[in-house]
This record gives C-alpha cells, structure tokens and sequence, in this order.
C-alpha cells in the first residue's frame, strides 16, 4: 500500500513531491545506473563540458573564475545570517554565473558546502536547461556526476518538469522504459499538465502507451474541464479500447474523474448526476458531491437538495448535508434533521434487526436487511452500527467490502469508516494496518479525503500520519 500513499501525496503536488519519493540514495542510484547504462546515447553529452576545465593554456575555467568570489560571499551570507539581505543577493548573482556556466561544479561546491538551500528552484531550472539544451537524456548523464542523492533527485525532477511542459507525448513515451517504482509519480505529473491543455489527446496516447494509468487523465481532465470530462465518459462505450489490446472501463473512468469532479466543483457534479439514471455510481457521487458543497455553502446544498424529484434520494442528501455540517454548525444540522419527514424511524424495527445482525450474527449478513431501511437518517445510524461492529471485529473483511462499494460507486462505507476512525482518535491513535492493506489505492484516497473533510486539524493530522506510517 506504500504506493498508495505516494500516489496520494502526488495527486496533491505532482512533480515536485518526487523530491520526498526519491530522496533515498539507494533508488537515486539505482535510477542513474539505469540511465547510464540504458538511455539512448547523445554526443552533446560527452562534450558538452569539454571545456570546463579550461579551453586553452591560459584560460580560467568556470570554476577558477567563480569560486574565490563565491567563497568570500558565503562567508557573508554565514556572518550576516539573514535570508534575502544584500549579502545573499550578492551571494545568489554569483552563484547564478556559475550555475550556468558549469552548473555540476557549482552544485557540488554547494553540496560540500552546504548551502543548496540558498539556491531556489527557479535557478535551478535555469542551469537545467541551459545544461541540458532541452535534451532530457542529456539531463540524465549529467546528474550522475552530482555527488548529494536528494540534489540529484531536485535535478531530474526539474528536467523532466521541463520535458513534460515542452513535449509531454516524449515525457510519456519515457513512462515506457522508466523503473516501474517512479512510474506512477511522472504519469500524475503528465496527466495533470497535459490533461489541463489538451485531455482528449492525452487520454488518446495514455490508451496507446500505458492504459493502466489512464485515469489519472480523466481526474485531471474533471478538475479543468467537468463538463466535458462527464460528456466524454458519460457516453462512451462501456469497454474503451487501448492500444496495448487492453480494453479500459469507461465506467472506472467515469468514477475516477466525478471523485475530483464531486471534490473540486461540487455544484457542477450534482447537476450532471442528475441526468444520470439512478443506481449506484449516482448514488455514491451525489451524496459526496452534497458533503462537499455543504461545506462550503450549506443552504445552497438544502436548495439543491429540496429540488431533487426521488424523496428518498432527497431525503439521503439532506441527511448527508446535516452529517457534513454537524462539527461545525450544530444548530443547522439539527434544523435540517428537524426538516426530514420519517425521524421517529430511527428506532424502527428494521433498524433494529440492522443492529441484532451486526452484533449477534455476522455484519456483513446484516448489509441484505440494511437495504430495506428507507428512512435515509434511519439508515445512516443503522449503517454506522454495522461499520461499527464491522470494523473491530473484521478489520480486514470490512475494508475489502467498503473497497467494492467505492470501485461501484457507492462512497458511504468509506464515509462510515472516516467516521469511526475519527471518533475513536479521542481514545488514541486507532491501528489501521489492517485497512490500508485491504483498500484498494482508490478507496484509501477516497477515506484520507474523507478524513481531511471531516475532522479537526490535530485528529486529521494524526489520522493521515498513522495511515501514512503503514
């Protein structure tokens, strides 16, 4: 599951979170061998230095040139002891001159001296390209000769942000013969840039080249553009054809891009899923994308709720609305229980029955009778009793099953499980080994999302580090 967590992390910040994914010298090395002894082979690498120590007799390299006054100006920076004072920026024009005339033996004397920190990515971006020329082979083989792992890292980071700007079809082309460890982190870097320009092509050459990591192209593509991600999924044939002979989802995309869309524009993805026949996908969507605009506007969310043609599923999302903002607002959660007809079924018989199956029989026998429940607050409780049960007795099975309800659709056992996790953190940190290694990456993204809408900054912080801890 530690790809989970790093494919988490990177939905968040794409590229530059490689940084952290590849700061461990040994997968840094283990990557440069690669380059070295696989990557096509260019001339402009071998001589593209030639010069640096100096063209003719007579001539000061780059480094005779820069150092002495680098030096001096260091020792400034180190004696003023303040970050953007006149003697950093003294220190920072210098350092640029050298930077791009002999980029790997400034960043080793910044190395052995250790002050990379004074230099920003800006800079570092321009001795990349300036090294490099745009050859991102060429970027590679200089990099090996960087004597710090995590600056090395920094390095390609750039050089390949720079590839996947200028050319992303070659950037995906390069997922192709990468280590399989760093191919989901590029793909989320290309899938976020390229899908924000031109999605339809890039989800067209994600199918010809790597249809696996395909749906980050219609998350992407759901952030920019909602409506037309929804159209283009929404009616597409049910088996997407790849050019590997692989057949893709549309279903599986279509999940993918409402579980951004229902997070980033919520408003927008509640009124496409009304155009969409009931049953699961809708259901589980609506009721996330209602969570998620009532935290940000509640009485919108009740407005939009009361238009709703199905009582039931009017009922289901004003429920889930008072559910969002009850750590909040309190009052209005109770207003709109108050609202919803059917309160006294909380107590019910069927409920009832919910509850006798989940602690004298088997909770997961108790989902068939959880279904007949029709009071949506009725179900919510009885819901959370099974999860409940569920969850300490049969960590493993419970996260299996709230897996399948994601992949369908259907977020509500997910949302159950945010739940429980964040009530018991008032005991202490709750394990959650067992669930991390039965969630599917799609369902541990959904529950950490879950997490971060639903508590407190300290419990959302402890919650994620036990989760990334796994």
């Amino acid at each position: 599951m530690r790809t989970a967590h790093n494919v988490a992390a990177l939905r968040r910040h794409p590229l530059s979170s490689l940084t952290g994914a590849l700061a461990g010298f040994g997968l840094a090395a283990a990557w440069l061998t690669w380059v070295v002894n696989f990557a096509p082979f260019d001339n402009e690498a071998s001589s593209l230095w030639q010069t640096k120590g100096g063209s003719a007799e007579g001539t000061l390299s780059a480094e005779q040139l820069y150092q002495p006054r680098v030096d001096e100006l260091l020792r400034r920076v180190r004696v003023d002891g303040r970050f953007g004072g006149m003697a950093w920026q003294n220190f920072r024009e210098a350092t640029e001159g050298w930077l791009l005339a002999d980029p790997i033996a400034a960043l080793n004397y910044l190395i052995k001296n250790s002050a990379v920190g004074l230099i920003d990515d800006a800079l570092l971006d321009s001795a990349v390209e300036v090294a490099s020329k745009g050859n991102f082979s060429v970027a590679f083989r200089l990099a090996e000769e960087i004597g710090s792992a995590p600056v090395r890292t920094r390095w390609i980071t750039r050089a390949f942000e720079q590839l996947v700007t200028n050319d992303p079809r070659s950037a995906l082309l390069a997922l192709d013969s990468m280590p399989p460890e760093l191919t989901s982190g590029f793909a989320l870097g290309i899938a976020d840039r390229w899908g924000a320009t031109e999605p339809e092509r890039a989800f067209e050459m994600f199918l010809q080249h790597n249809p696996r990591l395909a749906g980050f192209v219609a998350s992407s593509w759901a952030r920019h553009d909602p409506e037309k991600a929804f159209t283009f999924f929404n009616t597409a044939s049910s088996r997407i054809q790849s050019g590997t002979g692989q057949s893709v989802s549309s279903r599986a995309m279509l999940n993918s891009a409402l579980q951004d869309m229902t997070g980033g524009h919520p408003e927008i993805a509640i009124r496409l899923l009304a155009t969409v026949p009931d049953g699961g996908i809708r259901a589980g969507h609506l009721q996330r994308g209602f969570y998620t605009l009532a935290e940000r506007d509640s009485r919108r969310a009740v407005e939009l709720a009361n238009q709703l043609p199905g009582d039931l599923e009017r009922l289901e999302s004003l429920a889930t609305i008072a559910t969002s903002v009850q750590r909040r607002d309190p009052a209005l959660a109770s207003e709109i229980r108050a609202s919803i007809p059917g309160e006294r079924a909380r107590s019910n018989s069927e409920a009832r029955r919910v509850w006798d199956a989940a602690h004298y029989e088997h909770p997961e026998d108790a989902v068939a009778t959880l279904a007949k429940i029709k009071d949506p607050l009725a179900y919510h409780d009885a819901q959370q009793s099974v999860a409940l049960v569920w969850l300490s007795k049969k960590p493993e099975e419970f996260a299996i099953f709230a897996s399948e309800q994601s992949r369908s659709g259907d977020v509500r056992w997910i949302r159950a499980m945010a739940d429980l996790l964040v009530d018991s953190c008032a005991h202490g940190t709750p394990s959650t080994s067992e669930l991390t290694q039965n969630l599917t990456p799609q369902a541990l993204s959904q529950l950490r999302h879950e997490i971060t809408v639903q508590s407190p900054p300290d419990v959302r912080e402890k919650l994620l580090t036990a989760l990334a801890a796994q």
